[in-house]
This record gives structure tokens, sequence and C-alpha cells, in this order.
């Protein structure tokens, strides 16, 4: 029964964690939002308990060998949400909190909550601050576009007409 309570807290402590950097996915309308990131949060931590709970039980095998299958799994799932639009690559930033929520999952499941939460504060800090400087540079960009704009109203340009 101790463990079955051990788990229900770690279990609740990944959803918890990886819900907060997951809300500024879903405010901003970007796939992998907040099922998806709880999602890949809870399986981490599950796969975490599990291998270190078959290393108690059989003194044999190696605890990082599904951890280092869950990095991989997880590129894998990310690159789904990358994708190639008007010349601009996208998606990239969700697919690394995809790939940090499962960190995150991974931190709980091996009893490391303190990291866990630690990532989820600054991994929202980190993607707060990406979408203040995107907003920052779409309002310079645009203002340095309309200062290079020519009025041409008050330009005399001839254009030879080439059919004499």
């Amino acid at each position: 029964m101790e463990f079955f309570f051990e788990s229900l807290i770690k279990i609740s402590l990944a959803i918890l964690l990886t819900l907060i950097p997951s809300i500024e996915r879903e405010f901003r309308s970007h796939p992998g939002g907040i099922t998806t990131h709880i999602l890949l949060g809870v399986g981490s931590c599950m796969f975490t308990i599990l291998s270190i709970k078959i290393q108690e039980k059989n003194d044999e095998g190696d605890v990082t060998r599904i951890a280092a299958q869950i990095v991989s799994g997880m590129g894998f799932l990310g690159s789904a949400t990358v994708y190639k639009s008007d010349n601009f690559v996208k998606g990239i930033n969700t697919a690394a909190s995809l790939w940090v929520a499962t960190a995150i999952g991974m931190a709980v499941g091996g009893d490391m909550w303190e990291l866990g939460l630690l990532g989820s504060l600054s991994t929202t800090f980190i993607l707060i601050l990406n979408t203040i400087y995107k907003k920052c540079m779409f309002k310079y960009n645009n203002k340095k576009q309309d200062n290079n704009d020519i009025d041409d109203s008050n330009n005399d340009i001839f254009i030879a007409d080439e059919t004499n």
C-alpha cells in the first residue's frame, strides 16, 4: 500500500509540474498543449518508477536503460510537432517543451521533485520570455519596414515606352 501512495503522489506531482509550462503552449494555440505535456510527464514518471523498482527487486539491470529509451522515444514524438511553413521551421519550441515535460516526469519519478519543480518553472519562464521577445521583434520589424517605405506620390518617375 505504501508503494501505491508513493506512486500516487509522484504521478500527481508530475501532472502538476507538467501542467505549468503546458498552459503557455495551450494559450498560444501551439500543438502539444496541456494533454500532451501531462501524458508525457505521467508516462515518463511511470517508466522511471518502473525502472527503479525493477532494479530494486532484481538486484540486476541498469536503471539508466529505460531512461535512455524515454529520451530517444521523446525525440521521435517531438519531431512530429516540427514542420516547415512559408520557409520557416515551426514547432521547435513545442518539441523542446515536450522534451522538458518528459524530463520533469523522470525527475519526479526518480524522487527528485525539486529538480522537476525548477525545470517546470524555468521552462514556463523561458517560454513567456520568448513570446515577449517575439512580440517586441514583430513590432520593431513592422516599424522599421514602415519607415523604409518610399512615398512615390511626389516623385516624377518616367518609364520609357519601348513600343515605338
